[in-house]
C-alpha cells in the first residue's frame, strides 16, 4: 500500500478529517482514473456554503450519478494475509468485509480505535472465531453483521445492543442455545442459525415479526414454537436436517411463505393448515415419516418444485393432479403402488421421480407428460407398456 493510501487510512479512523489532505488524496484518485477521486472533491464541495442552489444541485446530481455507477471500495493489503476492503458511500465507510484475520495485521487498531459513525455492515466470516469481540458492542448503528463460519458456542449479552441490525448470519457454529434476549432484534429481516447445536428455540424468536428469512437448518430442534405463525412476513424457512415430529396448526398463518423445507426430521403427519400456505413454489418434506397427504395440500396451486422423498405414502391422491405448476415432482422410496390418472394434468413436469417404489402399471395419462426431460422409475415392478407409452417412452433407461 502507497504512503498517501495509509494516510488515508489513518484519516478515516481519526475524529476529525484534514480536508487540504483529502483534496491532495482526490487528486491522486483522478489522476489514476480511479472515480473515488471525483466523489470525494464533490462530496466536499458539497460541503462548503459558497455554492447557489443551481450549483449545489447540479453537484449533487454528478454525486448521485457517480455513485448509482459504482459501488468504491479501498483494498488494504499486508505481506502475509488477504484483504480487508472498506465499502464507503459518499466518502463515508459503511462496510468492513474481512475474510481473513486482517484486524491483527492493521495493529488491532482498524478495530479497536476506529471511529467509523456510518459504519453499517462488518463481516467476520471464516475467522476461527471461539467469540464474539468485544468491541462490537460499540457499533450501535450496525445494520449487517456477518459471523458464520466460525467457532462461536456463545452469543454475549451486549450484543442485544445492535437493535438496528437486520441482517444476522450465524451459521456454521457451535452455538448451543439462543438467549431469550434475541427478541430484542425487533428490525431483523434476515436470521440465519443453520449448522449449529440448538436444540430449542426460545418463545422470543416469534418478536422477530420483521423476519422474512429465517435459517434453523442442520440443527438439534424438536419442537417449534406454537406461536410460530406470528412470523408472517416470512418468504423463506429452513427448517430441514433437526428433530422435528410436530408442525404447529399456526405454521398456517406465514401466508407470504414461497420456500419451505423440511426435509431429514421425524414428521409423520401435516396439518391441514399447511395448506393455506398458497405463495409456496417449493415444499421439500422429504426424508421424514409421512403417510399420508392432507388433502388441503391441493390449494397450493403455485407450486413448481414438490419433493417427498422418502416417506412411508402408500396412494396419491386424485387432487394431486391440481398442481399444475409442478415441474418437479419427487416421490422415489415410498410405498406407492398405484398412479392416479390425474398425474397427467402435470403438464409443465421437467423432472419426475418415481424409483424405488411398488408400481406395476402407468396410466394412460402417463403419455401427457410432453415437458419431462427427466425420470426415473427405477427399481418397480413396471410390466409390459401400452402402445401409447412406449411410443411416447422410447428410451427404455428410463424406466429401469
Amino acid at each position: 500500500m502507497e504512503a498517501i493510501e495509509q494516510e488515508f487510512v489513518q484519516q478515516l479512523t481519526s475524529e476529525s478529517i484534514d480536508h487540504e489532505f483529502l483534496l491532495v488524496y482526490s487528486d491522486w484518485l483522478q489522476e489514476r482514473g480511479d472515480p473515488r477521486g471525483e466523489i470525494i472533491a464533490l462530496e466536499y464541495a458539497l460541503e462548503l456554503d459558497n455554492k447557489t442552489n443551481r450549483d449545489r444541485l447540479d453537484l449533487q446530481k454528478r454525486l448521485d450519478y457517480l455513485m448509482q455507477a459504482q459501488e468504491s471500495a479501498l483494498q488494504l493489503s499486508t505481506e502475509n494475509l488477504n484483504d480487508i476492503t472498506l465499502t464507503w458511500t459518499a466518502g463515508a465507510v459503511t462496510k468492513i468485509d474481512v475474510n481473513r484475520d486482517c484486524l491483527e495485521a492493521l495493529g488491532c487498531s482498524i478495530a479497536e480505535t476506529v471511529q467509523f459513525k456510518f459504519l453499517t455492515t462488518i463481516n467476520l466470516s471464516g475467522h476461527e472465531l471461539d467469540e464474539v469481540p468485544v468491541w462490537l458492542g460499540q457499533l450501535t448503528q450496525l445494520t449487517a453483521l456477518y459471523l458464520y463460519d466460525n467457532n462461536i458456542s456463545e452469543l454475549p449479552e451486549w450484543l442485544g445492543q445492535l437493535t438496528q441490525l437486520t441482517r444476522l448470519h450465524l451459521y456454521l457454529n457451535d452455538i448451543s442455545e439462543l438467549p431469550e434476549w434475541l427478541g430484542q432484534f425487533t428490525q431483523l429481516t434476515q436470521l440465519y442459525l443453520s449448522d449449529n447445536n440448538i436444540s430449542e428455540l426460545p418463545e422470543s424468536l416469534t418478536q422477530l415479526t420483521q423476519l422474512t428469512e429465517l435459517g434453523l437448518g442442520s440443527n438439534n430442534v424438536s419442537e417449534l414454537p406454537k406461536s410460530l405463525g406470528q412470523l408472517t412476513q416470512l418468504t423463506e424457512l429452513y427448517l430441514y436436517d433437526n428433530n422435528i415430529s410436530e408442525l404447529p396448526e399456526s405454521l398456517g398463518q406465514l401466508t407470504q411463505l414461497t420456500e419451505l423445507y423440511l426435509y431429514g426430521n421425524d414428521i409423520s403427519e401435516l396439518p391441514e393448515s399447511l395448506g393455506q400456505l398458497t405463495q409456496l413454489t417449493d415444499l421439500d418434506l422429504s426424508n421424514n415419516n409421512i403417510s399420508e397427504l392432507p388433502e388441503s395440500l391441493g390449494q397450493l396451486t403455485q407450486l413448481t418444485g414438490l419433493n417427498l422423498y422418502d416417506n412411508n405414502i402408500n396412494e396419491l391422491p386424485d387432487w394431486l393432479g391440481q398442481l399444475t405448476q409442478l415441474t418437479g415432482l419427487y416421490l422415489r422410496d415410498n410405498n406407492i403402488s398405484e398412479l392416479p390418472e390425474s398425474l397427467g394434468q402435470f403438464t409443465q413436469l421437467t423432472q419426475l421421480s418415481l424409483g424405488k417404489n411398488n408400481i406395476s402399471e402407468l396410466p394412460e395419462s402417463f403419455g401427457q407428460l410432453t415437458q419431462l426431460t427427466w425420470l426415473d422409475l427405477r427399481e418397480n415392478n413396471i410390466g409390459k407398456l401400452s402402445d401409447t407409452l412406449k411410443k411416447r417412452f422410447e428410451e427404455e433407461d428410463w424406466l429401469y
